[in-house]
């Protein structure tokens, strides 16, 4: 989290000098401590480099560092030291928006239109490094101050996927034919204010859109299974699953490939006309009441 907010400071066009000090200190210890309990290195590597080029940005000027500064670049040199090239995992990069429409060019929004919820599996499996790379693909979600916080439980056609599967209420006649069932989860414990207590539904559900076109890209089908269930039916889950406590279950996926031809539900799609609405302040609506009254 705090390793965000320095990268987040240092992405908007003006940032304020020296903003955030009391987090960049708190950054820097925790992660000296971090790594003394055998952390990620990866993690720590990522807060060290976002902590040197705050440091760099705020001193490429003519003023000098304020001693608090001068004294973090000691600690920092000695974090950094057993770390090696920490360059590229934070901080921030430069980008231009050539490159980012050239990536994201599609030659028609046709990518979205096809994305059906399949329920019609083909038997041959999707690989295991299919699955990771459609993952890795959805790692790009953004999740509030890049947590991260999902998991993909994996439970290949056969017994396991027939398990799980008997706790959901959505699959009948088809989700036994999936190659896999997906279980996506989030981490509960990367949340810690009480305000964030619905935040891991809104980053899980993100999450698992994205891997829902991940998978679209790689030509495999999905079809989303809800679980919207009372205590009883996730207890249920959990003791056939090992899915720790700490996380909570957002939904699951079937995944599987495509045959040759298929039927799909039309699934009729309100217009968009009718859910593009400007925006009013309740100011205006009370302005605009009176001025008609007196009109």
């Amino acid at each position: 989290m705090d390793t965000h907010r320095i990268e987040k400071g240092l992405a908007v066009p003006k940032p304020r000098p020296w903003f955030g000090r009391s987090i960049v200190n708190r950054l820097l210890a925790n992660t000296t401590t971090y790594l003394t309990l055998g952390g990620d290195l990866n993690v720590c590597r990522s807060a060290t480099a976002a902590i040197t080029e705050y440091i760099e940005r705020h001193t490429s000027g003519p003023d000098a560092a304020p001693l608090w500064v001068q004294r973090m670049r000691v600690d920092l040199a000695t974090v950094a030291g057993g770390l090696g090239s920490c360059d590229s995992l934070g901080g921030t990069r430069i980008i231009s928006r050539e490159s980012v429409l050239k990536a994201a060019k599609l030659d028609s929004l046709d990518f979205f239109f096809t994305r059906h919820s399949i329920r019609h599996f083909d038997d041959d499996p999707v690989t295991w490094e299919e699955i990771e790379s459609a993952v890795e693909a959805a790692q790009s979600t953004p999740s509030v101050c890049n947590r991260q916080s999902w998991s993909v439980h994996v439970y290949p056609r056969g017994d396991a996927a027939d398990a799980v599967l008997a706790t959901q209420n959505g699959n009948a006649g088809f989700g036994h034919t999936a190659s896999q069932i997906l279980v996506i989860t989030v981490d509960l414990r990367t949340f810690v204010y009480v305000g964030e207590r619905n935040q891991g539904w809104i980053d899980g559900g993100m999450f698992a859109m994205s891997l829902v076109y991940a998978f679209h890209a790689l030509g495999i089908g999905t079809c989303c299974l809800n679980w919207s269930v009372d205590r009883q039916t996730d207890q249920q889950l959990r003791s056939i699953a090992a899915i720790p406590d700490h996380e909570s279950v957002i939904m699951m996926l079937a995944v599987g490939r495509l045959p040759e031809t298929l039927p799909v539900a039309r699934s009729l799609r309100r217009p968009s006309a009718e859910l593009v609405k400007p925006g009013h302040l309740w100011a205006d609506t009370t302005q605009a009441r009176a001025g008609g009254a007196t009109r």
